[in-house]
């Protein structure tokens, strides 16, 4: 019991949906300027063999989307942990969307690429049940997690960009972890000890070498016994890496 953490303080963290739709700040619509920048990015990106690969920050000024980055930022360290952008890119060709969604990513921070600089999440035709592989390669849906499930591997930012709606399907849900941990700590103290222990996961990256060794030291808590609050959370492989 000496790992429990007191409840974390944090009116914006700690929300529940009453308080999301009392607070609608978490949802941005950028300027009608940046298209500005989004014709300066395609003038370049249509010169280029391979934009993605070849776009790092600092190539471009693009002053409206260096503002967006800022907000996005801003309210991530300081709102509720998310933000949604809407409008950015929109009805331009998917290359064009993709490169503005990194420029605004690079414009955040380094890119982690051990899936690529961008990664699609899409189905292909492969089952996370019957081979270790994200569910985002599948069609399947989820329940509430955070993204890698390696240890060396926590991004301080994760985000989606969505070119195409599916017909059916598709909705992302949000919670708060912040709360569901003064929940705990509020009402079973002793199970949330449990979640500060360091838990086994799978190993499920593509490319990465798999063994026995490698699962067994794939192990961290689900929240971090430290002074700063962290959450990492996916049940479905760290019921597979423990069996």
């Amino acid at each position: 019991m000496t790992n429990v953490l007191l409840p974390v303080r944090s009116s914006t963290l700690a929300w529940t949906t009453q308080s999301l739709v009392a607070d609608p700040a978490w949802q941005h619509i950028p300027p009608a300027g940046i298209t500005a920048d989004i014709t300066c990015l395609q003038q370049w990106g249509q010169q280029q063999s391979d934009p993605i690969q070849a776009w790092q920050w600092g190539t471009l000024s693009l002053p409206w989307i260096a503002t967006l980055a800022k907000t996005v930022g801003e309210h991530l360290l300081t709102g509720h942990g998310f933000y949604l952008v809407r409008g950015v890119a929109m009805g331009q060709p998917p290359w064009l969307q993709r490169l503005a969604y990194l420029a605004v990513g690079t414009a955040l921070g380094e890119v982690l690429e051990n899936y690529g600089r961008l990664y699609d999440v899409k189905d292909r035709g492969v089952c996370y049940k019957q081979q270790a592989v994200p569910i985002s390669m599948t069609r399947a849906a989820t329940g509430f997690h955070t993204d890698s499930s390696a240890r060396l591997v926590e991004p301080d930012i994760i985000s989606l960009l969505c070119i195409q709606p599916g017909k059916t399907g598709g909705e992302s849900r949000l919670c708060s972890a912040v709360t569901a941990h003064n929940y705990l700590a509020k009402t079973a103290p002793d199970l949330l000890n449990e979640l500060y222990q360091p838990m086994i996961r799978d190993v499920v990256t593509p490319g990465a070498d798999k063994d026995l060794s490698r699962i067994r030291a794939n192990a961290f808590p689900v929240f971090a016994p430290t002074g700063q609050f962290t959450f990492r959370y996916m049940r479905y492989w760290i019921e597979t890496g423990h069996r």
